[in-house]
């Protein structure tokens, strides 16, 4: 029986990391200079709630989804060089709070509570631009260095460069769809097996295989490299300020009738 529950209990930890990893989580946030940003990856909250053994679910905070998997959202500020958390409220109705007078009786002062806790780099954005259905990237980013809730340092991007396509990501069934209506004939009849490459893009937006995962004749990788440069409105990426390829793998199987 303990062996079927140690089994049962990876079952739901890989079938919930499974379902967070395909889910995009709503953010907590940050107030800085007067404006709003997400919190792009850490939560400073959980360091005090594990520490105090708090548990917000029994506070009313119940209502945890697949976008929501902490159950919770945080608001914070940044202010006088300083982190504070202004609210802690629930995930689908932000006038459903937590008191933070009676969470935090020692700390709370002036509707806010220092952040003292949290030490870390909090990396922040607004203005998003969408570059598929499932990864947004951030014109203005941000990274804040926290020591002890104090802002220590910051450094600020520039990623306005950055240009979506609605075309990407139309799925890899598509992409292998395409290289196979593209390719001539006896170029295809010289895949004898399923074969897979990379395709990336250039700062200037051309794409190019950047790798082929099988040794293919030199004609086959030729043509192969001609009919990526055919593709077109593929997403150009900055992130902190740098350009950042973006990549798929793309996976042929030789013509049914072979």
């Amino acid at each position: 029986m303990k062996a079927l529950n140690v089994t049962l209990t990876t079952i739901l930890f890989l079938l919930l990391t499974q379902a967070v990893s395909a889910t995009m989580q709503r953010p907590n946030t940050v107030r800085y200079k007067g404006e709003k940003f997400d919190i792009l990856y850490y939560d400073p909250l959980q360091p005090i709630l594990t520490a105090r053994s708090i548990n917000l679910g029994s506070l009313g905070l119940t209502d945890m989804d697949t976008g929501c998997w902490r159950g919770y959202l945080a608001d914070f500020e940044v202010l006088d060089h300083k982190l504070y958390l202004l609210k802690i409220h629930s995930c689908s109705d932000s006038t459903k709070v937590v008191d933070l007078a009676s969470l935090f009786p020692k700390e709370y002062k002036g509707g806010k509570v220092w952040a003292w806790w949290f030490t870390g780099n909090l990396n922040i954005g607004n203005r998003p631009k969408w570059i598929s259905i499932w990864d947004k990237n951030y014109d203005n980013e941000i990274d804040l260095f926290i020591e002890q809730g104090k802002l220590t340092r910051l450094l600020a991007y520039d990623n306005s460069k950055t240009m979506p396509s609605k075309k990407f990501y139309e799925g890899k069934m598509a992409l292998s769809a395409f290289y196979h209506s593209e390719l001539p004939k006896d170029i295809l009849e010289k895949i004898s097996g399923n074969i897979s490459f990379r395709i990336e893009n250039s700062e200037e937006g051309r794409l190019f295989v950047s790798r082929f995962h099988e040794n293919l004749p030199s004609e086959v990788q030729a043509a192969i490299s001609k009919v990526t440069e055919k593709i077109k409105e593929w997403p150009i990426v900055f992130t902190k300020g740098k350009f950042k390829p973006i990549g798929e793998t793309v996976f042929l199987k030789p013509p049914r009738n072979k």
